[in-house]
């Protein structure tokens, strides 16, 4: 019986547009005069590097998010030589064409709509910081249409950890075999949720996001117990599971 059904944001609710070359490379293109004779690879293989840096550090904060991207920008013009006073331009830069480059999926509002309409609780659980995973949420329209939104930032976790998972069946006020998770991820998304008891379910809007064997699944990954390619094909099913 689906009770609840949360939601991965990044990829499942929403598209994003550009992916990190492209990302990298507009970012490199804003900015000949910070970046000088630093082309874009080298760039983007350092910022990589510090971006894991303060993923990884982002229980440990000695700043906010916002701030803490600031800093990552910082550390890497720094290691490459470059003028650090550009950080926090292109921090800003960095934002905007990640909220620009991002589209709701279709069918998402209505799928979010139609679960809470017929009392299921919907929830949004996301990876990330707060500020750039709440500016995504607010720029397309879905704060009014979950219940809540838990953002690792601020839950103290990341997926899969089971803790994240916990914390939103808490909020949900439903136990796990009650509840559904939705996302795009082998790892994160359906490893987390079985793994802490929830059915999971697989975005797969292309077909490609499932090896064709289970022999082939990534380092911790799991196989979904539903695969969709369409997210009304969500509120069916869990809809359906109700009856």
């Amino acid at each position: 019986m689906a009770r609840a059904v949360f939601f991965d944001l990044d990829e499942t609710l929403i598209q994003h547009t550009l992916d990190g070359p492209a990302l990298v490379g507009r970012i490199h293109e804003q900015f000949p005069e910070a970046f000088g004779e630093v082309d874009a690879r080298r760039f983007g293989m350092t910022l990589r590097e510090k971006g894991q840096s303060l993923w990884g550090a982002m229980f440990q904060p000695t700043e906010p998010g916002d701030q803490a991207l600031v800093s990552m920008f910082r550390d890497t013009l720094s290691a490459l030589g470059c003028d650090t006073s550009y950080a926090r331009a292109i921090r800003d830069a960095f934002s905007a064409l990640v909220l620009d480059g991002t589209a709701p999926y279709p069918g998402a509002k209505d799928t979010l709509l139609r679960l809470r309409s017929e009392g299921v609780t919907t929830g949004i659980i996301t990876n990330g910081y707060n500020h750039l995973q709440d500016a995504k949420i607010e720029r397309h329209g879905f704060v009014g249409l979950v219940d809540f939104v838990l953002v690792s930032e601020a839950a103290g976790a990341h997926k899969p950890d089971p803790l994240i998972f916990r914390t939103a069946l808490e909020r949900a006020g439903a136990a796990p075999e009650h509840a559904w998770h939705v996302g795009d991820h082998l790892v994160n998304d359906i490893a987390g949720a079985e793994n802490a008891g929830l059915t999971s379910v697989l975005f797969d809007p292309h077909g490609d996001r499932l090896p064709p064997v289970e022999t082939e699944l990534p380092e911790g990954g799991r196989m979904p117990t539903h695969t969709v390619s369409t997210l009304p094909e969500v509120a069916e099913l869990a809809l359906a599971a109700r009856a």
